[in-house]
């Protein structure tokens, strides 16, 4: 747990958004971020998805759990942050600044209130982070990110594989990859990659060889890592081509012995100094089809 080394991870949502892409993969649901469904906690905090108001709900549950909150890692989630509108992006950052100052929205401008955080003593934010596509990464942005205090990027990778990512609906040339991570690092930002086991035309030996790439490739090696699984969620979530290829057995999400086999070969080529926050994605059992039900 990151809150055992002092710092307390905090997340919240930006508001639902298209973000151009069509992957086969990605479970779409009316009213919800990209790729999140129903039984998610999402919208029961989101209060129209406020930037302050979601960040004082969880400071607020934090103390009444006996947390300090003195160090506070800020994780914003909810789709392709860089498609967002610059105005949206500012105001969503300055809405947490504020709550985390405790002062009313609006009372400063984002730089303003950037400079007062940093003069504060506690709370303190020690880290933003955001994830958005490799296609979508354009240094100027980037380099605005950094001055609003965004330390780490997180990049849907997904696979290295570019007839895997074509067949999957995923426009990522490997070269629009190293581009992505090559900006970041040279803005001084932290990379984090998503990588997703079992997509479609996919392979256990596939997946595991693309770990070798992933530490090996200097154009690569990222800080950071959330591994996911590639499940079939309910129908309706589902685009029409994914449905078509469950239903006719050419797919099928990994099982549990098969996902715990590709693991044990997987993270012992991980290197020691990459952190991996996640292994799977949280899903309630009511949002998955029969099949996909194994959960590690």
């Amino acid at each position: 747990m990151r809150s055992n080394s002092g710092v307390t991870p905090l997340t919240v949502f930006v508001k639902p958004w298209p973000c151009g892409g069509s992957c086969l993969y990605c479970p779409k649901v009316e009213g919800l971020p990209n790729s999140y469904l129903p039984r998610v906690n999402v919208s029961n905090i989101a209060d129209q998805f406020s930037s302050y108001m979601q960040t004082l709900h969880w400071l607020k549950k934090i103390v009444s759990r006996g947390g300090e909150a003195s160090k506070i890692e800020i994780i914003i989630l909810g789709g392709s942050f860089t498609t967002l509108p610059d105005e949206y992006i500012k105001s969503f950052i300055n809405g947490v600044y504020h709550a985390i100052e405790g002062v009313q929205i609006g009372t400063y401008t984002l730089e303003e209130i950037i400079v007062i955080h940093e003069q504060s003593t506690a709370p303190r934010i020690i880290g933003i982070t955001v994830e958005t596509r490799p296609d979508l990464i354009e240094i100027k942005q980037i380099r605005r990110l950094f001055n609003y205090g965004i330390t780490k990027v997180e990049l849907g990778i997904q696979h290295l594989n570019e007839n895997i990512l074509v067949f999957n609906r995923r426009k990522q040339p490997k070269a629009v990859v190293y581009n992505a991570v090559d900006v970041l690092k040279n803005c001084g930002l932290k990379v984090g990659f998503h990588m997703l086991l079992g997509m479609p035309n996919s392979s256990l030996s596939i997946d595991t060889e693309m770990f070798d790439l992933l530490f090996h490739d200097e154009g690569l090696q990222p800080d950071h890592l959330k591994i996911y699984f590639c499940e079939f969620f309910k129908k309706p979530f589902m685009r029409s081509r994914m449905v078509d290829l469950f239903d006719s057995q050419k797919w099928k999400p990994l099982t549990k012995s098969e996902r715990q086999t590709l693991l044990l070969k997987i993270i012992p080529k991980v290197p020691f100094y990459v952190r991996i926050s996640r292994i799977g994605r949280k899903v309630s059992k009511q949002d998955v089809e029969e099949i996909g039900r194994a959960h590690v």
